[in-house]
């Protein structure tokens, strides 16, 4: 074995959306398979962001900053979740949007802000942090989903 496959690599690897309960890979109306394309935990985009976040987090705490706020927290966690997604196919408007539109969603890190803000779809963000903190995907060689 390498011990240098032990790196881990800054660039994203798909991860195919499965059904909140039944964990069946879906497919978007058209046929196409939902997949976000992600970066990991050890990724630099990750790391970046999340220790701009334990600063401002810590800033908060000493006086240095505005007061802590859970709220502001989840918001900061998810932009970290947002600048992590690279890419996506068959993410349906709705998801974004939380109609019934089941049109394809252009992706745009904007998009993914919304995509993971969005309570309807709390379990999509669930999976996409699991699978983000999930190193063995992320190792040079490493699985997909």
């Amino acid at each position: 074995m390498s011990l240098t496959g032990l790196i881990t690599v800054n660039e994203g690897r798909p991860m195919a959306v499965k059904h909140p309960t039944t964990r069946a890979p879906l497919v978007a109306a058209d046929g196409t398979p939902v997949v976000l394309t992600l970066l990991g935990s050890d990724s630099e985009v990750f790391t970046r962001a999340e220790l701009e976040s334990q600063r401002a987090t810590v800033d908060s705490l000493t006086g240095g900053g505005p007061a802590f706020d859970p709220a502001a927290r989840y918001a900061e966690a998810t932009e970290v979740m947002a600048a992590c997604t690279t890419g996506w196919t068959g993410v349906p408007q709705g998801w974004i949007d939380g109609t019934d539109d089941e049109s394809p969603a252009p992706f745009s890190k904007e998009n993914a802000a919304k995509l993971y803000a969005n309570p309807g779809v709390k379990w999509l963000r669930i999976q996409a942090d699991k699978f983000m903190g999930d190193r063995s995907r992320f190792l040079r060689g490493g699985a997909e989903s």
